[in-house]
């Protein structure tokens, strides 16, 4: 991390498995400088404009100093959980698709999420992400990807990204067989050779 460009002392980043669930939200653990103040929104702002994203810390944590153990490693045991709050606008869902949505992502992520909320300032991360587009392809009817939620960020703009489908299924349909194949019987060596 670039503790020095922000005025920190310490700075840790890791993924918290126990801090919500789904584990695996991106956390800034920071120490401030003697005098300065601790800084959350402005060291993500800083972050943002130097790392892709799915890079950038959901939560920053203040804490007087990085726990350690007996060994001198971080003691991530004794780190405080962050908080993980809304980040977009309260508008609240529009549509059946954004309600449809909301639930998944709220169920996903441990928390209420309104239409405009940004999937990884709330803790999202690719493996919930892999999770809300499965569960959402299966209660919409349609293929959302990975990629899809990655992109969209917020409820409302995946809604508008699956708009186009809005209606019908945009999975490919796994063909049917017409007729079974029946495994070969294998010949017996006689008779392939003529005899009897």
């Amino acid at each position: 991390m670039t503790a020095a460009l922000v005025g920190l002392a310490a700075a840790l980043a890791g993924a918290g498995c126990d801090l919500m669930p789904g584990g695996g939200a991106l956390v800034a653990y920071v120490v401030a400088k003697p005098g300065a103040a601790a800084p959350g929104e402005e060291l993500r702002a800083h972050l943002r404009g130097r790392l892709p994203s799915y890079m950038v810390p959901a939560a920053v944590v203040a804490v007087e100093a990085i726990p350690l153990t007996a060994n001198g490693k971080v003691d991530r045991a004794a780190l405080p959980p962050p908080a993980f709050e809304a980040s977009g606008r309260r508008a609240a869902p529009a549509g059946h698709t954004e309600r449809v949505l909301a639930r998944i992502w709220s169920e996903a992520l441990g928390a209420p999420v309104w239409a405009e909320d940004d999937f990884f300032e709330l803790g999202g991360h690719s493996l919930l992400a892999a999770r809300i587009a499965a569960r959402a392809g299966d209660a919409l009817a349609a293929r959302v990807s990975l990629t899809d939620v990655m992109r969209a960020r917020t409820v409302r703009e995946l809604a508008r990204a699956l708009a186009p489908a809005a209606g019908r299924d945009r999975r490919s349909p796994i063909p049917r067989a017409e007729r079974r194949v029946r495994p070969r019987r294998a010949e017996p060596a006689a008779d392939r050779r003529g005899g009897g």
